[in-house]
Parts: C-alpha cells; sequence; structure tokens
C-alpha cells in the first residue's frame, strides 16, 4: 500500500492519545477538551442529508487512574448540568451509538460511562 498524502481523522481524541504516548500523568491524570473536524463514510447510512461525511466534534478527553478519570468526568457533568440549566436547556448522557462507534463496542463495554 502506498503512503498516503493526507489522512482525514474520524474523532478528535486520537490526537491526544498520540500526544501523551510514554508520557507519566499525575496521580490527578489530565483533561483535554479539543475541537476539529472529523470525517466518516458510512456507505450503508449515507441517506439525503441525514448522515455528513465531516463536521466538527468538540470532545472532553480524560486521561489517568479510573478513579480520577471517573471524578474528573462526574465534576465536568455537573458543571455542564448546571451551565445547561441556567440557558433552559434539557440533557443526558449517553453512550455513543453511532454506526462508527459499534465497531470499538468491546472497548464501552470493557468500560462504561454509566458508572
Amino acid at each position: 500500500m502506498a503512503q498516503p498524502e493526507a489522512c482525514l481523522s474520524p474523532p478528535v481524541c486520537y490526537h491526544v492519545y498520540h500526544r501523551n504516548q510514554g508520557v507519566t500523568l499525575s496521580p490527578d491524570g489530565i483533561v483535554y477538551g479539543v475541537r476539529g473536524r472529523c470525517f466518516r463514510y458510512e456507505a450503508s447510512n449515507f441517506r439525503e442529508m441525514t448522515r455528513l461525511w465531516d463536521f466538527t466534534m468538540r470532545e472532553l478527553v480524560f486521561l489517568g487512574t479510573s478513579e480520577s478519570v471517573l471524578h474528573e468526568r462526574a465534576r465536568c457533568a455537573e458543571i455542564i448540568g448546571e451551565f445547561l440549566d441556567e440557558l433552559g436547556l434539557a440533557a443526558e448522557i449517553r453512550t455513543a451509538s453511532d454506526p462508527f462507534m459499534s465497531r470499538g463496542r468491546v472497548f464501552q463495554d470493557l468500560f462504561p460511562t454509566d458508572r
């Protein structure tokens, strides 16, 4: 296979993991707020304009021990929930269910987001 000239990233978080490869984190862990363009080709789901090939995604990425990640996630969910309440907007946290994430479902089952 020839070396590609460009690569279109499906999620934003991949770059965070690459940046922290081999890095020793503090016991408190670290949180990244990232935003970028994402690209997906989902031929079986591409009907009319219901699924886009490219879009902007914002992610919070938590790195650290299970305890630090769960603590920071809960703290961020509380802060964001309060902000949304102030705006009068309803929201909920759900495990991703789009076709792209279903391929990585094993990871989600090993590390559920609802605990």
